[in-house]
């Protein structure tokens, strides 16, 4: 990512960001920032696009008739000091833009892969607080992903390093809802499963990448992969490799930065706190400070995503969540012994005691009116008492193909946990 060529390293580490001009890498990085509680700061030409909802993250906005003058203006501010980065963010960074940076006092600046720049006449001196940072040669590379490359760097220095990696066990509905916010947010990401999983709802599981072969939700893509080479595939592409790995062996030979134990057992199956820097897991079955270094709550309730630090989440109700006001209702269990047959897949709508499908020779009734939201996949063998089905009352197809609220606010509770148990994960520091 970087190229500082006969200029060296710079020694410099920021405490303060102030990015010169807008656009999606200046919003990811301004939020990631923020979220890192790394001081950040902004200017842009008057007309330009530094708005708050767009930039939440900016502690304060300067506009000016040019971006000399929002420079002279972060300088006089106090945003731009001897620990501040100034990363500009524009198409060509002319002379007097440059000089004027330089003179600023800012401990460095960082010129972006695309801006034209003229570094004739700078001294050497000059020379070792610029850096130029290639931001475009990343396939499938997100604003967010190129951010926290970015901001790797100037906050930690050093060569491009791979984003780090988070290994996620279990590939289900909560595991996916996990691994698209963590791609989204820059982090590399790969799925271990086990052979023939029974996830219930299929159409917002990255699991279904084992039968398909390659499978997308909200705009991620997941694909099955049987080798280290066809990981490092998919990562370039930008995309989340899911591997058969019940065991977990992959843990070890990847080393990851993080892992996290989605598997939903309601007890814990081999995951240990000594697999990676960072091991979380979700829901009950676990004890934090013991087992893992986190547990998140996935109880709906009032702690729904909540980071336990030590202890345990909430002990299983063997109740499900409400919706539209009914819990136990609306999930079905296998009633015998037997293999699946579907007769009513996701997304259909059915009235109360409509056959939905069939566990050998025995059909299976629709509890209620709504839509089949989730289904176990068609073929497998199940044993009595076994989830094989839920239907939602609301009767809203669209929401058998989006990631819930509970997996939101749970994959929410999984980022803070990595940031906030292993800062030096973006920032270079202890």
């Amino acid at each position: 990512m970087s190229n500082q060529s006969d200029r060296g390293k710079s020694p410099h580490r920021s405490s303060s960001l102030f990015i010169l001009g807008g656009g999606e890498l200046a919003m990811a990085l301004s939020r990631l920032s923020e979220f890192l509680r790394l001081p950040c700061g902004g200017g842009d030409m008057e007309g330009g696009s530094l708005s708050p909802d767009r930039f939440p993250g900016l502690r304060d906005r300067i506009c000016e008739a040019s971006y000399e003058k929002v420079l002279l203006a972060g300088e006089k501010s106090g945003q731009i000091g001897e620990g501040t980065t100034v990363v500009i963010l524009l198409p060509r960074c002319d002379e007097s833009l440059l000089r004027t940076a330089l003179r600023t006092g800012a401990g460095r600046l960082c010129l972006i892969g695309g801006t034209a720049v003229d570094l004739t006449g700078v001294s050497r001196e000059d020379l070792r607080r610029i850096a130029l940072v290639d931001s475009r040669d990343g396939k499938g590379e997100s604003p967010e992903q190129k951010a926290l490359f970015l901001l790797a760097e100037l906050t930690g220095g050093g060569e491009r390093r791979d984003p780090p990696l988070v290994i996620v066990r279990g590939a289900g509905d909560l595991a996916t809802g996990t691994m698209c916010k963590l791609r989204r947010c820059g982090f590399r990401v790969a799925a271990l499963e086990q052979p023939h999983p029974r996830v219930i709802r299929r159409s917002i599981s990255f699991a279904q990448a084992l039968f398909d072969g390659t499978f997308s939700v909200e705009g991620t893509t997941a694909v099955r992969a049987e080798s280290e080479e066809e990981m490092r595939q998919a990562w370039r592409s930008g995309q989340i490799p899911v591997i058969l790995d019940p065991e977990g062996d992959w843990i070890g030979k990847l080393k990851p930065a993080a892992v996290v134990d989605a598997i939903l057992a309601k007890k814990n199956l081999g995951t240990r706190m000594d697999m990676a820097p960072v091991v979380i897991a979700l829901g009950p079955g676990f004890t934090a400070g013991r087992d893992v270094h986190a547990v998140i709550e996935t109880n709906r309730g009032h702690n729904l995503g909540k980071i336990i630090l030590a202890g345990e989440a909430e002990p299983n109700t063997h109740v499900p969540g409400n919706i539209a006001g009914y819990t136990s209702e609306r999930v079905v269990h296998a009633p015998v012994r037997g293999r699946v047959s579907i007769l009513r897949d996701i997304g259909s709508m059915v009235r109360k005691g409509e056959p939905i499908l069939a566990v050998g020779d025995r059909e299976v009734l629709s509890p209620l009116d709504g839509v089949v939201r989730g289904m176990i996949a068609q073929g497998t063998e199940v044993t009595p008492g076994f989830k094989i089905a839920d239907v939602d009352p609301r009767g809203d197809i669209t929401y058998c193909h989006i990631i819930s609220d509970k997996a939101r606010a749970i994959a929410g509770g999984v980022l803070e946990s990595i940031l906030v148990l292993n800062p030096g994960l973006l920032t270079g520091k202890p």
